[in-house]
């Protein structure tokens, strides 16, 4: 339709706009999936979706597809759908010309999610190592309660690619993705690549192989204990913040779970920066770069040695660090009451073999965290929110006294052996 309104404006004949509009047409394939039935106006849905299931190939208006299979995520989704459209007929018998490609919102899908199913689709394409002109997005052909997408794919030529991009008022025709965003995404990736090898090469001490079992297993115990907390934390960040704290960090820990096999658990500096950039790169908002901080700025404690002493002073650089540039202060109502509890206890000097000491670390992170709950939040995003509301412990100072409650408890464990 874009082109053929395109062609109008520039004067061509009906013979030749329907000619061309016909030699495209073969040239396209569109596939449709959906998770919900759509439905007409003041009408019962078109189709009945059991649960758990989407619908494969629908029409553009409802109408029910090809197949229903097991409901998938957007990774799983999108290869379903690319591996039809690219291999069908229309698609394979032009294969010596560039893609155009058109992701379409049924109607009800949010923009968060197209922008996920987006990234796919660039996924897909850049291992498939095929040649994409324009990339468009948007809601094209919708119908009520439609919660689907359809992907379009055309054989480009210069003559469609110069009718595409034909200025035009109409609202909804949206401005393309060019091809070379997909070029400049994948000459971005060995830098990236070899920035992580720099991390993953960096110098300092060693630990002996039973201590660096002891860090894996603290470091897992941690993991596990945000997991399971997840709930809890969004419920606590829910009262006075955006209610993501809980989901925040168990993604966090899920994917420093999922890295086991890559994390230098013998190199307390490499592992610390490691965890730092899985954090920076995995975690969204505020939280991401502060705990990116915290676990960077420890790194630093272990170029020469890595004893008991050396992780409380990494400890106390790290809440150093992130009380200087993220401005937060003892009394504020944030982890860094937490943290500063911990710190404080353990500058005394106590043996750090000592069971009882490590014991009374996890109180202490307990106790300090829930405390906050009496406090009037002066910075983090709760400070944003009426006093009225601020009165259960914050999520964030919560979380930190979770994962320093499961290490004391895996270090206490071990240390009974």
């Amino acid at each position: 339709m874009k082109v053929a309104g395109a062609m109008t404006e520039a004067g061509k004949s009906l013979d030749e706009i329907a000619d061309y509009a016909e030699k495209l047409n073969g040239r396209c394939a569109t596939l449709g999936v959906s998770l919900y039935p759509c439905s007409l106006p003041n009408r019962p849905p078109m189709f009945e979706l059991e649960q758990g299931k989407m619908e494969v190939g629908l029409g553009i208006h409802g109408e029910p597809g090809k197949s229903r299979e097991d409901l998938r995520p957007a990774r799983g989704i999108i290869p379903l759908m690319m591996d039809t459209i690219i291999g069908s007929q229309a698609v394979t018998n032009h294969q010596n010309h560039p893609l155009i490609l058109l992701l379409n919102n049924l109607g009800s899908v949010s923009q968060i999610e197209m922008g996920i199913l987006r990234g796919e689709i660039v996924n897909y394409i850049m291992d498939l190592k095929q040649e994409v002109s324009l990339f468009y997005q948007g809601t094209f052909m919708s119908s009520l309660d439609g919660k689907g997408i359809s992907i379009t794919a055309m054989r480009a030529d210069d003559q469609v690619i110069k009718y595409l991009e034909f200025a035009t008022d109409a609202e909804a025709w949206p401005r393309a993705f060019p091809g070379s965003a997909f070029n400049s995404f994948e000459q971005r990736l060995p830098d990236r690549v070899e920035d992580e090898k720099q991390m993953i090469e960096r110098k300092g001490a060693t630990l002996r192989k039973e201590e660096a079992d002891l860090v894996k297993k603290c470091v897992q115990s941690a993991c596990h204990a945000l997991i399971e907390k997840r709930d809890f934390l969004n419920d606590l960040d829910g009262a006075a913040g955006d209610g993501d704290c809980g989901q925040t960090m168990a993604h966090a820990a899920k994917c420093i779970l999922e890295a086991n096999e890559s994390l230098h658990w013998q190199n307390p500096a490499s592992l610390l920066s490691q965890l730092a950039a899985i954090f920076q790169e995995t975690v969204g908002g505020t939280g991401g770069a502060i705990y990116a901080l915290l676990l960077e700025a420890a790194s630093g404690s272990f170029e020469e040695s890595a004893h008991p002493e050396n992780w409380s002073h990494g400890l106390e650089i790290g809440l150093k660090a992130i009380t200087e540039y993220g401005r937060a202060q003892p009394g504020d109502r944030t982890m860094v009451d937490t943290l500063h509890a911990v710190v404080d206890y353990m500058k005394r000097g106590s043996s750090f073999t000592n069971s009882q000491t490590i014991k009374e670390i996890g109180e202490i992170a307990k106790k300090a965290a829930e405390s906050t709950a009496t406090m009037k939040a002066s910075a983090g995003r709760a400070s944003y929110t009426a006093e009225a509301v601020q009165t259960k412990p914050d999520a964030g100072a919560m979380a930190a006294s979770i994962w320093i409650g499961a290490i004391c408890q895996k270090i206490n464990g071990q240390i009974s052996k």
